[in-house]
């Protein structure tokens, strides 16, 4: 599909709300948590961690570092949509589309839960 990322999968599905730092009503966001990493975009260096709550005091470090925008969930209501997505991200231990393709192979051989099954040339896959 061209997705790589949780947060590319869940604004397809309308989960994420970009929301800019210099919004009046900043405050409304406190206690929610962020989506992802929030990264100094001079200095490579994260300044926030995916998962860490957000109040008066990362809203704070996130403008010293010049950090204009973050991702918070946007549910109104309970979506078992959501929760399904939610679930399967949450299972998915690629992090990239190599791993991902990797993770596959495995499964289709069989060598993802023994994790030492090798299969040669004229091996039957199916028993």
């Amino acid at each position: 599909m061209g997705f790589s990322s949780d947060i590319e999968i869940l604004t397809l599905f309308g989960f994420v709300e970009e929301v800019p730092l210099s919004r009046k009503d900043i405050q409304r966001y406190f206690d929610k948590s962020l989506l992802e990493d929030q990264v100094d975009p001079e200095t490579g260096e994260i300044v926030a961690r995916k998962g860490q709550l957000f109040d008066e005091g990362t809203l704070k470090l996130l403008r010293k570092h010049r950090i204009r925008r973050v991702n918070f969930l946007h549910l109104k209501k309970k979506d078992p949509i959501y929760d399904i997505i939610h679930n399967t991200l949450a299972k998915d231990r690629a992090n990239n589309e190599q791993e991902a393709l990797e993770l596959i192979y495995q499964e289709i051989r069989g060598t993802a839960r023994s994790g030492n099954r090798q299969t040669t040339p004229g091996t039957p896959l199916l028993r």
